[in-house]
């Protein structure tokens, strides 16, 4: 039950912290954690194919991350002349000025990925290792009950097709009764 009890101010304390700090749209009272980090990513998913700048960005950083994440790289041992670098400045500026624009957009998500709960992470993965086993447990049962279910479904659509068979069968027999009865009747009148 203190898990429960935790879990649920956990859940408070997110959803208020949210409504104060999110500039645009307020999360519903049903939001979990995952629908969060959920909504955090299609938005910035949202944001990265709305702009190309910011898309291109990211894929030459990921070309580029080893390079960029050293300490001392190739460029750093070889000092460009001031010249050198006005012109590399000067050469990517209209890029450099739409990319700073375009993560203005951004911003808006550093809250949200930076939120506390998140940081918090940690120290709340003892309380969710019972309810992650529990939900399996519970998919058992679910997947039990499914497969009973269609079992089940099975059965009773048999049922209804052998009694559709019998019932076309006695039809075609009556059927032919009364066109014997009729043909009786006929030959009789006839005589």
């Amino acid at each position: 039950m203190l898990a429960e009890d935790s879990a649920v101010e956990l859940e408070k304390r997110l959803l208020h912290l949210e409504l104060i700090s999110s500039p645009t749209h307020p999360p519903s009272t049903s939001t979990s954690l995952a629908e969060l980090l959920q909504t955090a990513l299609s938005r910035f998913n949202e944001i990265r194919n709305q702009n190309s700048t910011i898309d291109d960005f990211l894929r030459k950083y990921v070309d580029l991350q080893d390079t960029l994440g050293q300490d001392t790289n190739e460029l750093e041992r070889t000092a460009l002349d001031v010249a050198s670098i006005k012109e590399i400045v000067l050469a990517s500026e209209d890029g450099l000025d739409r990319l700073a624009e375009q993560m203005v957009d951004l911003e808006a998500l550093k809250e949200e990925v930076d939120s506390t709960v998140l940081k918090d992470l940690s120290r709340l993965i003892p309380t969710m290792s019972p309810l992650e086993s529990k939900h399996i447990e519970q998919r058992k049962v679910v997947w039990g009950v499914r497969e009973r279910y269609l079992r089940e479904l099975d059965s009773y659509n048999s049922f209804i097709d052998s009694t559709s068979r019998l019932f076309i069968h006695y039809h075609q027999l009556l059927a032919e009764m009364e066109e014997m009865v009729s043909a009786a009747e006929r030959a009789q009148r006839a005589a």
